[in-house]
Protein backbone atom coordinates (compact mmCIF):
# COMPACT_ATOMS: atom_id res chain seq x y z
CA UNK A 1 0.00 0.00 0.00
CA UNK A 2 2.78 2.68 1.01
CA UNK A 3 4.58 2.14 -2.03
CA UNK A 4 1.94 2.97 -4.23
CA UNK A 5 1.70 5.83 -2.49
CA UNK A 6 5.26 6.55 -1.89
CA UNK A 7 7.04 9.62 -3.22
CA UNK A 8 9.84 7.09 -3.74
CA UNK A 9 8.72 5.23 -7.02
CA UNK A 10 10.24 2.63 -9.58
CA UNK A 11 9.53 2.55 -13.47
CA UNK A 12 10.34 0.44 -16.57
CA UNK A 13 11.06 2.26 -19.64
CA UNK A 14 9.49 0.02 -22.00
CA UNK A 15 11.85 0.98 -24.88
CA UNK A 16 15.36 0.10 -22.97
CA UNK A 17 13.72 -2.89 -21.43
CA UNK A 18 14.70 -6.29 -23.45
CA UNK A 19 11.81 -8.62 -21.22
CA UNK A 20 15.36 -10.89 -19.88
CA UNK A 21 13.89 -11.24 -16.61
CA UNK A 22 17.20 -10.18 -14.85
CA UNK A 23 15.16 -8.07 -12.85
CA UNK A 24 13.33 -10.44 -11.25
CA UNK A 25 15.72 -13.35 -10.81
CA UNK A 26 17.82 -11.17 -8.62
CA UNK A 27 14.58 -9.89 -6.62
CA UNK A 28 14.93 -11.24 -2.95
CA UNK A 29 11.45 -10.05 -2.67
CA UNK A 30 10.32 -11.98 -5.47
CA UNK A 31 8.54 -9.42 -6.99
CA UNK A 32 7.20 -9.70 -10.64
CA UNK A 33 9.16 -6.03 -11.55
CA UNK A 34 8.06 -6.22 -15.02
CA UNK A 35 4.50 -5.99 -14.33
CA UNK A 36 4.66 -4.17 -11.04
CA UNK A 37 7.11 -1.88 -9.86
CA UNK A 38 5.97 -0.37 -6.63
CA UNK A 39 4.79 -3.75 -5.43
CA UNK A 40 4.00 -3.43 -1.55
CA UNK A 41 6.30 -6.07 -0.86
CA UNK A 42 9.45 -3.90 -2.63
CA UNK A 43 11.62 -3.26 0.22
CA UNK A 44 13.71 -1.14 -2.45
CA UNK A 45 17.08 -2.22 -2.42
CA UNK A 46 17.25 -1.27 -6.03
CA UNK A 47 18.74 -5.05 -6.72
CA UNK A 48 16.63 -4.91 -9.93
CA UNK A 49 17.59 -1.55 -11.36
CA UNK A 50 21.29 -2.65 -10.37
CA UNK A 51 21.25 -5.79 -12.37
CA UNK A 52 19.26 -4.65 -15.73
CA UNK A 53 21.69 -5.04 -18.41
CA UNK A 54 20.06 -2.10 -20.25
CA UNK A 55 19.45 0.77 -17.40
CA UNK A 56 15.71 0.31 -18.02
CA UNK A 57 14.70 0.84 -14.54
CA UNK A 58 14.59 4.26 -13.17
CA UNK A 59 14.03 5.22 -9.68
CA UNK A 60 13.55 8.41 -7.44
CA UNK A 61 11.24 10.53 -5.45
CA UNK A 62 8.19 12.08 -8.08
CA UNK A 63 6.55 15.21 -7.50
CA UNK A 64 8.89 16.80 -5.28
CA UNK A 65 10.45 20.12 -6.03
CA UNK A 66 14.00 20.81 -4.24
CA UNK A 67 13.96 24.19 -2.14
CA UNK A 68 16.79 26.05 -0.25
CA UNK A 69 16.46 26.88 2.78
CA UNK A 70 18.88 30.00 3.91
CA UNK A 71 21.14 28.74 1.19
CA UNK A 72 23.10 25.97 3.01
CA UNK A 73 20.67 23.25 3.44
CA UNK A 74 18.40 21.54 0.55
CA UNK A 75 14.94 19.65 0.98
CA UNK A 76 14.41 17.31 -1.18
Amino acid sequence: LFNKLSFYQMSIDKDKCIDCGKCERVCNMHIKVRKDQNNAECIRCNDCKNNCPTKAINSGFKGVNKKKINNEKEII
